[in-house]
């Protein structure tokens, strides 16, 4: 393993390769090609929310270098999404009942403990789910890595043409 910054696709790099370098770089990048592609079919395991995640952002992740190796961070993602959308459904449940009891003028302590306790578990699926996102380019900084900067050059192109407005 080697220490360091995240590797990026070649064509997304700004230094200035040897040709060795390279030639190096880019039998790395051809060894991705390699490996066998995502499967579009979800796995049987996931729930039926979980499958409709998958399916919705298979579509999105086609363009992407994922592998049958991304697959398990993938169907984990799926799998938190749905469980944060039932946690949610819980949550707007205990909500409507914690609110009646105020009315009513009965405060059901226990209630608003659950409620408390589904809210902070809530929070931690969302910070899983963000860490996965990120770890499957779902994340605009992650494709930002994958993804090679034309936006840059164009830029340059401009300010060339044109020049900058320092006065």
């Amino acid at each position: 393993m080697t220490a360091g910054r995240k590797a990026q696709p070649l064509s997304n790099t700004s230094k200035n390769w040897t040709k060795a370098e390279i030639e190096a770089k880019e039998a790395a990048e051809k060894k991705l090609d390699s490996f066998e592609s995502l499967s579009a079919t979800p796995p049987s395991s996931l729930t039926k929310e979980g499958k409709k995640e998958y399916k919705r952002v298979y579509k999105l992740l086609e363009t992407l270098p994922l592998s049958n190796l991304d697959q398990q961070v993938f169907v984990q993602y799926c799998d938190l999404v749905a469980t944060s959308q039932q946690l949610k459904y819980e949550i707007n449940l205990l909500q409507t009942e914690v609110t009646e009891s105020l009315e009513s003028k009965n405060l059901n302590i226990a209630l608003d403990k659950q409620l408390t306790t589904k809210r902070n578990q809530l929070s931690n699926y969302y910070k899983e789910i963000k860490s996965h996102a990120s770890l499957i380019g779902l994340t605009m900084e992650s494709r930002m890595r994958l993804v090679p900067d034309k936006a840059v050059d164009d830029e340059d192109e401009f300010l060339k043409a044109f020049g900058s407005d320092d006065v």
